[in-house]
């Protein structure tokens, strides 16, 4: 009985689901506050370029346990891009970085709040860098 409606009503349902899908979009892209995630293999390409500022919003015991080379510590919950370590040029790309993707975007959403254009989350965070095997800089 179900398939025959589905089938007499396959236009409809067509239209629920790109609804769905593009209401899905938007909560993702407003919960990332306009930054866009890129994949680990990405990052190297942007280190290449000197003006890359890497955020590491992990807890300070999962930082020294192990960061990207180069990065700047600032935990999640502590972030205020008022902070003396968040030294960045309105026009340098930030890439942010937490453990497991779950608190870069509540981040990066107040960093382009502060006006600033260029913000990239790490998708997956440092777990997904490690399963590229990329290096990580232990303290």
């Amino acid at each position: 009985m179900f398939i025959e409606f589905f089938k007499q009503n396959i236009l409809y349902f067509g239209l629920l689901f790109a609804l769905i899908a593009i209401l899905l979009f938007h909560i993702r892209s407003s919960f990332l506050g306009g930054a866009k995630k890129i994949y680990p293999s990405k990052v190297p390409f942007l280190q290449r370029d000197d003006t890359l500022f890497i955020l590491d919003v992990s807890p300070a015991k999962s930082y020294e346990s192990g960061h990207i080379s180069g990065s700047i510590n600032i935990p999640a919950n502590k972030f205020k891009a008022e902070d003396k370590l968040f030294k960045v040029q309105p026009d340098q790309k930030i890439l942010v970085v937490d453990q497991n993707g779950m608190h870069a975007g509540g981040v990066a959403k107040k960093i382009i709040a502060a006006g600033f254009d260029d913000v990239v989350i790490l998708d997956g965070g440092i777990v997904s860098w490690q399963k590229e095997n990329f290096p990580l800089v232990k303290h």
